[in-house]
């Protein structure tokens, strides 16, 4: 006999999402994040195979973020009116393209060329795969997804670090292309974002969408999740649309904290080492196959990426990025150090493990925190009307700034030493991470409704 307290317990069970279709939607979608961080890691193997001179070795690290300066303009634009989903497409023909010409030819403009189309598509990666999921997933897993962006990075530098050393410039292009080349088939089985597709008066297929994506939930628990949907558009149109809506106080504080991650993110020369952790392992005269140590990096990476959604529930993401950030800043402290101390013609011969481990453990900090979580706050604190043109100012300031600093990096060594310039870079960290205790918001903790209430206040 079906008692009362069972036909409760089964109206519950079946109101509880199943989150199969949405968890195969993120990681359709992370394919292009693998892309991503072949693209960051492709320097280090490839630097060493070329005859270049030091200004080419330079460029060919940075001109990626030069490239994404205009990037973001195509992802405001895509954002907004070809959808999410087609811009990420948009973002994976960019990436194509750059194989496909790196492919061609070994010449130095070639070679170029590449890597700036490949920032055009890079531009649009890290925001635009963190606005679709913060879309299509639900409240209670929109921080721990968007926060395993880092595994998938990590195993782009795993492909890059591992095969690049042992294959020809022109194999380890081809597996990168064919990397990237998964990306168009497996996501095209991935829905659009309901938010987008409510913004566009398509409400049948946002039901749709929903249905899938939440799979056990009841047509009234999807009509709600609509309804709250709906209500947060109407409330962003009552405070205004476009340029009024992006000059408001509330919005240029989200934009203003988001800046800040940025310049901690990149200024961390994050991009730098990863880029150069082969050559940076040479100078330090180590006893170990210098081709062996990057894949500790990539691997390392992975391996420490895998825990982060787990930090994010527990300890919210604003404590994981101050704690990672103070690390951070005293592992390339550390490695100023070991440097300090070879150039000093002390016997090193006793610390060798202490570049390897600086620079692993940065690299793992770097995973859990701001690499993992500067994109998922930023996903998190625009309203849904300026995202597209505030996601896109955020990339592009993020491209110019990176292409800044990278080149300020190879500046500083060649006239600073690495001593000097790592210990810069980590004192940086460490009055940054400071600063976020006053200014970031514990987003994985809130609604987007909590969220947009915390900036109004802020205001």
């Amino acid at each position: 006999m079906v008692t009362v307290k069972d036909s409760k317990e089964a109206i519950v069970k079946r109101d509880r999402p199943s989150r199969l279709k949405l968890y195969l939607s993120v990681f359709a979608v992370y394919i292009l994040h693998i892309t991503t961080g072949c693209v960051l890691s492709f320097p280090s193997p490839v630097i060493p195979k070329l005859n270049l001179t030091k200004d080419e070795q330079s460029l060919i690290s940075s001109l990626y973020s030069l490239g994404a300066t205009p990037g973001p303009l195509v992802l405001a634009f895509g954002l907004d009116t070809i959808g999410r989903k087609g811009t990420l497409y948009v973002v994976w023909l960019l990436y194509m393209g750059s194989w496909a010409m790196l492919w061609s030819s070994e010449k130095i403009i070639i070679v170029y060329l590449g890597r700036l189309i490949a920032g055009l598509g890079f531009a649009g990666a890290f925001a635009g795969t963190s606005v679709y999921i913060a879309e299509i997933a639900d409240n209670d897993s929109r921080g721990p997804l968007n926060s395993i962006s880092q595994v998938f990075l990590a195993i782009g530098f795993l492909v890059e670090y591992c095969a690049g050393p042992y294959v020809s410039y022109e194999m380890l292009v081809f597996i990168s292309f064919c990397v990237t080349a998964s990306f168009g088939i497996v996501f095209f089985f991935a829905p659009e974002s309901p938010y987008y597709l409510i913004a566009k008066g398509k409400k049948t297929e946002a039901f749709k969408v929903l249905k899938t994506l939440r799979g056990n939930l009841t047509d009234e628990s999807i009509n709600a999740e609509i309804k709250e949907i709906e209500d947060q558009f109407s409330r962003e149109n009552e405070s205004g649309t476009g340029l009024k809506k992006l000059m408001s106080p509330p919005v240029l504080k989200a934009l203003a904290m988001s800046l800040f991650l940025i310049i901690l993110q990149q200024g961390s020369g994050i991009n730098a080492v990863l880029a150069y952790v082969q050559p940076i392992f040479q100078k330090a005269n180590l006893s170990l196959d210098d081709t062996v140590v990057p894949m500790l990096v990539g691997l390392t990476n992975l391996v420490s990426s895998l825990p982060v959604p787990l930090l994010v529930g527990k300890f919210g993401v604003k404590i994981v990025l101050v704690t990672c950030g103070v690390a951070m800043g005293i592992c390339l402290n550390l490695l100023g150090l070991y440097f300090y101390l070879l150039y000093g013609y002390y016997d090193v011969t006793s610390l060798e493990f202490l570049p390897v481990v600086s620079v692993i453990l940065f690299n793992v900090f770097f995973c859990i925190g701001s690499g993992s979580l500067t994109w998922v706050v930023i996903a998190d604190v625009f309203p849904s009307s300026v995202k597209g043109t505030a996601t896109a100012i955020c990339s592009s300031f993020s491209a110019l700034f990176g292409f800044g600093v990278i080149e300020a990096f190879i500046l500083l060594l060649n006239n600073w030493g690495f001593e000097n310039t790592f210990v810069l870079f980590g004192c940086i960290l460490l009055l940054g991470s400071l600063v976020q205790i006053i200014f970031v918001p514990n987003t994985s903790k809130m609604t987007f409704q909590d969220i947009e209430k915390y900036f109004d206040r802020k205001a």
